[in-house]
Order: structure tokens, then sequence, then C-alpha cells
């Protein structure tokens, strides 16, 4: 007769087999999933994704251009895979999106590893079913923006110090390269942020645990060469080719941005308490479970790393002046192991008193879905922005709503009762359901919204009526996503007044005013000076911009402007 044990654990590693089928199945819905539905969100995924396609178009994978004007705001490392990926699947939102996506892909499977050595596979599923389901986590994972590689790269490389500071041999030091590696990787995403962010919570741990041995192990001299070997010649090119970039980058783009309001983007301090009570919700309405009896934790070491690589970043931002929901994300991933810990540990408890604490994400999550079906069907009760609405689109937005919030009442109001009462399979199961159905509604709205804040309908309009030799112009107005969707092969001119801090939502291009890419003339002009070219310009000039900004033109132009069309609140005018 068989071993009964071996029998058993031969059907737990089936099992164990079958659950990772099923968080496979959920994080590929959830990240892939109509990846490219959405129009490109302005003003930062149509730029993003504008920049990138341009590195094809000039064939130039060093310097970044934004209507073919050196765009050098941001490093160039994202843009790589982003033109990359559009080599090879096209240009479109889907190929824009996918290396967000795949970075998110790498932090679930990263927080899986983390979390399922103490707990075993279960905590491993738990702590990445909070990463996937939680709010901001799941937006940047679909967006055309440097904060999601920049997190995964950040994780990787804490991941690897862990891995690496418990491992023998060699491959401990493949930990350790592996995590200087990322770290040169994450600075050439973002700047020096990402390397000082894995700094902190690295030093700071060998501090508070007196393991000085481990900087032996570590190899720093190798690794310090490894770390200058991938981040430094991309700085050092772009340097040769525009001079006084790097005195920029770090100066204005990083200390000034954290020390003063030069960028217009001050918070208060406890903005991202806000931005993680939302972005982390319904989690968040737990978040207090990881740190319960706080002084155990601390003497537990892998404990402490994650409450460091979670609280020191967001200790770090909260008292920069400039703020960002995007800035924190890097939180994410240790945060989310801490509490799929948490849940594992409550569920694992003999009494149903212990794991109440489960159904209040549940019920907040009821409360939140009954008002807002409450507030579809009495308009007076919305707030905000979607109280401004046209009423077609509080139409729209209902018969979004109509078919999957029931079915998200139904499914919440059971997850709260299988949290408390259930086997945890099963209330691992119906969690899975519900977000899954909730990530389709998520889509489905996105996909809305994305039209309110996006050109893509403007520009297909605008291309029935384009001929060959028109010059586009955007006036006095900010259209990032109009020169992708119009894939435009040479530059829309851009109206501005001369006292903007930004062109474009580009600091770079006001301050030093670059000159466009070889071939083209100037782009960037003054009212006065596109009112002269208005007067005298033998060609067709199509003028885009937001019908209220319109009365300069009018009133300087003895050439009375002609509309050709209006989409929303922008006018397309035209000379002749």
């Amino acid at each position: 007769m068989r071993d009964f044990s071996k029998i058993l654990g031969q059907f737990e590693s089936r099992q164990e087999i079958l659950w990772t089928g099923a968080l496979a199945l959920l994080c590929f819905f959830v990240l892939f999933h109509n990846l490219g539905a959405a129009a490109l969100f302005e003003p930062d995924e149509g730029r993003n994704a504008e920049v990138a396609r341009e590195i094809l178009l000039l064939k130039d994978w060093v310097t970044p251009h934004y209507d073919f004007i050196p765009y050098l705001d941001k490093p160039m490392f994202f843009y790589w895979p982003v033109a990359l990926a559009y080599k090879l699947f096209g240009v479109s939102e889907w190929s824009a999106r996918l290396p967000s996506a795949l970075a998110a892909l790498g932090c679930v499977l990263l927080v899986y590893d983390l979390a399922q050595r103490p707990l075993g596979a279960w905590g491993g599923f738990w702590s990445s079913l909070v990463l996937l389901t939680s709010p901001a986590f799941f937006a940047f994972s679909r967006t055309v923006i440097f904060d999601m590689p920049l997190t995964f790269f950040i994780t990787l490389a804490l991941w690897a110090f862990y891995r690496g500071k418990s491992a023998d041999g060699k491959p401990k030091r493949l930990f350790f390269l592996v995590m200087y590696g990322a770290m040169g990787c994450a600075t050439l995403v973002k700047g020096p942020i990402g390397f000082v962010l894995p700094a902190m919570a690295i030093s700071l741990y060998l501090l508070l645990t007196q393991r000085w041995s481990i900087l032996r192990e570590m190899d720093v001299a190798l690794g310090l060469w490894l770390f200058i070997l991938i981040a430094a010649p991309w700085y050092l090119w772009v340097e040769l080719r525009n001079p006084g970039y790097i005195r920029y980058f770090l100066l204005e783009e990083n200390l000034l941005r954290y020390l003063t309001p030069h960028f217009n983007r001050g918070q208060p301090w406890y903005y991202y308490v806000e931005v993680l009570a939302v972005g982390f919700f319904p989690w968040s309405a737990l978040i207090y479970a990881p740190f319960k009896q706080i002084a155990p934790a601390l003497r537990d070491e892998r404990r402490l790393f994650l409450l460091l690589w979670a609280i020191l970043p967001l200790l770090f931002f909260s008292l920069s002046v400039a703020k960002q929901p995007g800035y924190i994300l890097p939180i994410f991933p240790p945060l989310s192991v801490l509490m799929g810990e948490a849940i594992t540990r409550m569920l694992r408890a003999s009494s149903t008193k212990a794991r109440r604490p489960l159904a209040i994400p549940w019920l907040i999550l009821l409360a939140a879905l009954s008002c807002f079906t409450l507030a579809l069907s009495l308009p007076d009760l919305l707030t905000g922005h979607l109280k401004q609405q046209p009423l077609e689109v509080l139409a729209l937005i209902r018969q979004i709503s109509g078919p999957f919030i029931p079915l998200l009442l139904m499914l919440a109001a059971l997850s709260a009762g299988a949290s408390i009462w259930a086997e945890p399979r099963f209330y691992y199961l119906i969690s899975c359901v519900f977000f899954s159905i909730f990530h389709l509604f998520g889509v489905a709205a996105m996909e809305l919204i994305s039209q309110m804040r996006s050109s893509q309908h403007l520009a297909e309009k605008a291309a029935l009526l384009i001929r060959p030799g028109d010059q586009m112009v955007i006036y006095d107005s900010y259209l990032s996503s109009l020169p992708f969707y119009l894939r435009v092969d040479r530059p829309i001119w851009v109206v501005s007044p001369g006292r903007r801090s930004t062109i474009m939502g580009s600091l770079y291009m006001a301050e030093r005013k670059p000159q466009p890419s070889a071939g083209f003339g100037k782009t960037v002009l003054s009212f006065e000076e596109f009112s002269e070219v208005w007067n005298q310009s033998p060609a067709r000039l199509l003028v885009f911009a937001d019908e209220k900004r319109l009365a300069p033109l009018y009133q300087e132009a003895s050439v009375s402007p002609k509309r050709l069309l209006t989409v929303g609140r922008v006018a397309l005018v035209t000379n002749q």
C-alpha cells in the first residue's frame, strides 16, 4: 500500500499547479485583455507614444524627439522597447502599452516569489492577487508611461538583494549582479531615483540589522562598474549631441523638481496617503493588518526589509514639493506581499472571529458600488467631473454600467460572506471571479473616458480633410496625441505665447529652445509670427485650437478663418 502522506503530497502538488494556472490566466486577462481598446490618454500617453514613433521616423535612438524637436525631459530608455514593439507589431495603442504590461507581469512574478517563501503557494497567490487588483497598479500597467518599468526594475533590484543575501556560492554573486544591473536600468528609465530608492532601503536595512558582512559579499566594486557600464553610456552620448543636457536633467528635472514648485505640481504632505487609499483600494481598508504587532515584525529581518521598502519611498516622496500619483508605485509590490501574508494568516485561523476583518474591503466595495448606482439613477447626486458631462456621456456611462453593476453587487456580497465562512480556496476563487468582472467594467470605463481625453476622434475626422502640402498647426493648445493619430511625417507647427513655462508639456523645449531635427524649419511660433504667416502663406494652413482660444487669431488675421469642423471643444479652421 502506498504511503498516505505521499498520496496527499501529490494531491496538494496537483492542486498547486491548478491554482497557479488559474492565477496565470487571471494575470494574462487583467494585464493584456483589450490592452489597445482605449485611446491614448492626453497628455502623457499621447506624447510618449509619439516620441517612440519618431524614433523610427528619424532613425535616432539617442535623442528623443517630440514633434521632431529634441524632447529631453526624460531619459531615452523607456522609448526603446516601445519603438521595438512598433517594429515588431506595428504602430498602435496595443504595442505602445505592451512594455508597461510586460513590466507589470514581471512585478507580479517577483511578488509571487517573495511571498511564497515563508507561507507557501497561497502566500504567493494572495499577494499576486492583491497587486493585480490594486487600481493604481492596474491603471499604470496599461499606460504608456515611465512608472511601471521603473517599478519593475526597482522591484527586481530589491528582490535580487533579498535573494542574494540568503544564497550561497555562485548564485549569491549572480543575484547581486542582477541587483546592480536592475539599478542601472532603473537609472536609465527615470534618472537617479532608480538608484536612490533601492539604495535607501538596502542601506537602512544593513544599518538596523548590523549585517555589514553582506557588504563584502555584494562585491561593490564589480557591481559599481556594471552599474556604470549600463547607465552611463547613453547619458554621455546624449550629452555629446546635446551639450548641457546632464546639468539640465540633474539640476532641473531632479533637484529642482524635488525641492521647489518649479513644475507647478505641489501637493500637501498627506497627498500620498490619499493616493494610497484610492490606488490600493479595496485592500487599503486592511492596510493596518501588516503593521499589527510592529515590535515582533521589526525583529523579523524579512518583514523589516519589506517594511523599509514600502515606507521609505512613501516618506521620501511625501517630503518632495512636486508630487504625482505614479511616484509611489514602487511601494505597491512590498505592500502586496505584506498584505497577502496577512490575508493568508487570517484565513489559516481556526476561528471565524479572526477572519472578520477580511470582510471590510468587500463591505466598502458594496457601499461604493451602491452609491455609484444610486448616483447614476439620480444625476443630482453626481459630483465633480461626471456632473459636468453632457447627457449623452452620462447615458453611455449608464449603458456600460448596466450589465456589470448588478453582477458586481452580488459577487461583492458573496465575497464578503466567503471571506468569513467559506473554505479559503472558494474565497480565493470567488475573489478572482469578482475582479475579472470588475476588470471588464474597468476596461469599458477606461475606453469611454479615453474618448474625452484623447485626440483620436478629432484626428479621424480631420484626416479626411487633409490634402498633400497642407501645413497643420496647433494654436495655443496642447493636443499631445494628435501627431500620433495623424501619423505625421513632418512637424506640426505650434503657436504659443513666449511667456509659458512649458511648450507641448516640455520644460526643456521652453527653456532650451532646441532646434528641430535636420531638414525642418522653425516650428514653434509666437502669436505675432503666426499672424504674419497666416496672412501671407500661399499654402493651406489647418489650425487646431480650443474654440475659446481662437479670439486672437480672429482679431489679428486679415484673412478670415474658415471653419472646417468642430469636435468637442476643438475647432479646425483654415486660411483658404
